[in-house]
């Protein structure tokens, strides 16, 4: 495959590397990751696949490890996330799939976990775009209009660069083997949960049949993002907001009012949605072809 996203900036990170550790416990390292994308249902699947015994998810979601520069000094932090002889570890990092906006840690991950297993969720990438720059602007990283984003960035843009799926899959590609990678639609995650996690399930080698049911539970809805006030930050900071605005807590919805105001969702103009369509196009029909999924439900 032949990347498309030309134009994206690539950020500091050093793309060549050379593993000075190479005795590690297998034994405590992960052997999963959840790759993104972001917004496609990464923080679902990854509460899912924790319900399993046979399968240990890092309590963290998002490490990032192997996007810091400092990766090889921290891979006794890194092991303590895991712990030893669960059949399954894991972890999910999104960052994992921006390339080039954040530099594809591809190279990195395969010199430390050459065999480890890949999960990609994907989705429509046009809703995926406008609910990455939704979370945006609620966590205050974003304060433009997305109209204006995408003026001012075009292809330069995180949020372009995160819906670039078959770019993302060039960068592992070449460094993994295709049996390594399992490529999954939130449209089957959301529709199909029960047959899309034993999928996962055999994929990752552990009981299949399993259920749970945390399964009809749906984590991180775009409805439920709210831009915090300043009482919001201190409960953020504080590790509060978490607890106190999971669906179906007492006073949720009051507890919501008085820690921010809700993000809408931007309505895409026409020119717009034409623009994206035209940008994501090539992308798709080659991810059409390299997953052999028809993605029907998506837009592009």
């Amino acid at each position: 495959m032949t990347p498309t996203a030309a134009g994206c900036p690539v950020n500091t990170l050093r793309h060549r590397v050379s593993l000075t550790e190479t005795l590690r416990d297998p034994s405590v390292l992960p052997n999963l990751l959840i790759l993104g994308a972001a917004k496609s249902g990464t923080t679902s699947l990854h509460r899912y696949l924790a319900q399993h015994p046979e399968v240990s998810m890092s309590r963290r979601k998002e490490l990032a490890f192997f996007t810091r520069d400092d990766w090889q000094a921290r891979l006794g932090w890194y092991e303590s996330r895991f712990p030893a002889g669960t059949a399954v570890r894991g972890e999910s990092s999104p960052v994992y799939t921006m390339h080039p906006a954040v530099h594809s840690p591809a190279e990195r991950i395969h010199s430390l976990l050459p065999g480890v297993k890949l999960v990609y969720l994907v989705r429509d990438p046009i809703e995926r775009l406008v609910s990455h720059y939704v979370e945006a602007r609620a966590d205050g990283f974003e304060s433009r209009s997305l109209g204006r984003v995408l003026a001012e960035d075009g292809k330069r843009s995180m949020y372009v660069c995160a819906s670039l799926y078959s770019l993302q899959i060039d960068e592992y590609l070449t460094y993994f083997s295709t049996d390594q990678l399992l490529i999954i639609d939130q449209s089957e995650l959301r529709i199909a949960r029960a047959d899309t996690m034993r999928s996962v399930f055999s994929f990752l080698g552990v009981t299949p049949e399993f259920t749970s049911p945390r399964f009809d539970r749906t984590f991180n809805r775009r409805q439920e993002k709210i831009r915090p006030n300043k009482l919001g930050m201190v409960a953020y900071r504080r590790g509060w907001a978490p607890g106190v605005l999971e669906p179906g807590r007492p006073l949720q919805p009051i507890v919501r009012w008085l820690l921010g105001k809700p993000v809408p969702s931007p309505r895409l103009a026409p020119d717009t949605r034409a623009q994206l369509v035209e940008l994501f196009k090539d992308d798709v029909a080659r991810l059409r072809e390299y997953s052999r999924k028809s993605f029907s439900t998506w837009s592009v």
